[in-house]
């Protein structure tokens, strides 16, 4: 069994579990304006995050180009954001690869992981996974989770890097402890197949258990079946100790898993 990888745009990798494909462009599409800002106080880009709110783009983008040209890194990354969705603008992702590396020269985590995609997938630029995790690594440093999981992805894979699963089951868990279901399932995996970490039936459904709280749709379908075959051969003292790590887990924010 692989894991799923989170990069995908409208392509299918590999026989992988690609049920989240969607998942971290989804994030720069539908939520990051709400996540780019800072939690300590309102960001400068602030009147445009709230003209998407209502839709309108156009008005975005008046808000954030001058800002964006004159070096907020938010609003570059969001110039990336609206170019790379075609929000506003025609769709043109050498221009969203412009804006994004313009923010991530100012360390710009969230930037520096969409160009990973951008590179991972082959957006405005020839495919390079190599490039991809070199871009990934730079924003994983900075917590990122998503570029966390893609890493680790890579490394679970040796897709631009040598393979590596103590190094994919790291990044994995680094990304689960900030609540990523995709990473959640797939340290499920590792521990199933035992590969990384010593094989355990037990940590295997309790993180198929977690994901299965944080996925919706397809993903949340396969971590359901993914459970329920781990379930199939455990006993009943292991699943009721599966349940209760994974309750502590959860109720914990993620820190007791």
């Amino acid at each position: 069994m692989h894991g799923c990888h989170l990069v995908c745009v409208v392509s299918m990798r590999k026989p992988l579990l690609k049920w989240a494909c969607l998942f971290l462009l989804l994030v720069s599409a539908g939520g990051a304006p709400a996540l780019a800002q800072s939690a300590a106080a309102p960001s400068r880009a602030a009147e445009g995050y709230s003209a998407v709110d209502k839709g309108d783009y156009a008005a975005a983008l008046r808000v954030w180009r001058p800002l964006a040209e004159g070096g907020d890194a938010e609003s570059q990354f969001l110039m990336g954001w609206l170019y790379q969705y075609g929000l506003g603008v025609q769709i043109d992702y050498v221009e969203a690869l412009r804006w994004y590396q313009r923010a991530a020269k100012q360390n710009y985590a969230q930037a520096q992981s969409n160009i990973g995609v951008m590179y991972d997938v082959g957006l405005g630029q020839p495919q390079d996974q190599r490039e991809a995790a070199n871009w990934y690594r730079q924003a994983a440093e900075q917590g990122n989770a998503a570029a966390q999981f893609n890493l680790g992805w890579l490394y679970q894979n040796g897709t631009g890097v040598p393979q590596d699963y103590e190094m994919s089951k790291k990044l994995y868990l680094q990304s689960a402890s900030q609540g990523n279901g995709p990473a959640q399932y797939n340290l499920g995996l590792l521990y199933d197949e035992g590969k990384g970490v010593p094989k355990d039936i037990v940590l295997a459904y309790m993180w198929f258990n977690v994901a299965g709280a944080r996925l919706g749709g397809d993903g949340l379908r396969r971590a359901v079946q993914s459970r329920d075959d781990a379930a199939a051969r455990m006993t009943p003292d292991q699943i009721r100790q599966a349940q209760e790590r994974a309750q502590s887990c959860l109720t914990s924010g993620f820190k007791a898993c």
